[in-house]
């Protein structure tokens, strides 16, 4: 039998802060073999250009930020599209072992942009189905990319740490269900709440052009939205809204449907 799943905290952070470029020779011979297999070029210049931010750092980041009793989780998940910086680095296993994490620990990638909203999906599914009972789920976008064809967006680097439970608290956000969506084109805001949205709900998506001083984040957006409005006002209880994450590289739309 299903359970309820809540969305407990969101914790952001940005990494903008550049570090010192060190050239790994082995480094670039791994990430040369692996651009040749998408038909691209490594471009050192590409790699100095970057803020050179490592998962572990970022990771350690946000875990010491975090408030909550880390002994609880039972289920951590770590959530990226860019590789790390170090490919080499076994970023969950340094994680778990220095804060002591137990229970389900894995990464995932290969999703796309949108993994950030996917990854809140398979944790909530996992809790659904298992004895877990509180997750934690890290999404880490960093940019400095060996080609400056794959790296043209301007995105900047974060991290954002989600905490799931299969119990409410006060402000706790109810997961309703997940929906995927793939178009030919990249649909306008009205399109995608034609295509989905029954009623009059709140949508935070990544449709809408950013204004001037917002940031932009490769995977993160509407969660970095959820964690910089929702958790700061107060909604009625039951009020319905969603996030709306759009991949533009394969025209992919991942629903998360939420409620206060």
């Amino acid at each position: 039998m299903s359970c309820s799943i809540f969305i407990d905290d969101i914790y952001h952070q940005q990494f903008g802060k550049k570090n010192h470029y060190k050239k790994n020779h082995e480094l670039l011979k791994f990430q040369k073999d692996l651009l040749k297999t998408y038909n691209q070029v490594l471009e050192e210049k590409s790699l100095e250009q970057g803020l050179q931010n490592c998962f572990i750092k970022m990771g350690e980041s946000l875990i010491n930020d975090l408030s909550s009793d880390l002994t609880k989780i039972d289920l951590f998940l770590l959530a990226h599209d860019t590789p790390d910086l170090d490919p080499s680095q076994s970023v969950v296993n340094f994680l778990t072992d220095k804060y002591n994490l137990n229970g389900l620990c894995f990464a995932m990638s290969d999703y796309g942009k949108n993994i950030g909203v996917g990854a809140i999906r398979i944790a909530s599914e996992i809790l659904q189905s298992s004895n877990c009972q509180k997750a934690l789920v890290m999404v880490l976008d960093q940019n400095t990319i060996p080609s400056i064809e794959l790296n043209k967006n301007d995105y900047i680097d974060a991290g954002l740490a989600v905490l799931l439970s299969k119990r409410e608290k006060s402000k706790s956000i109810l997961i309703k269900g997940h929906e995927q969506y793939y178009f030919s084109y990249k649909p306008s805001l009205e399109k995608v709440i034609e295509t989905f949205a029954t009623e009059d709900i709140l949508i935070l998506n990544n449709l809408e052009k950013l204004e001037e001083h917002k940031q932009k984040y490769r995977s993160s957006q509407t969660l970095f939205e959820l964690s910089n409005q929702i958790f700061k006002e107060s909604y009625p209880s039951g009020t319905p809204f969603c996030l709306a994450q759009f991949d533009t590289d394969i025209n992919k739309l991942d629903i998360l449907k939420l409620q206060f």
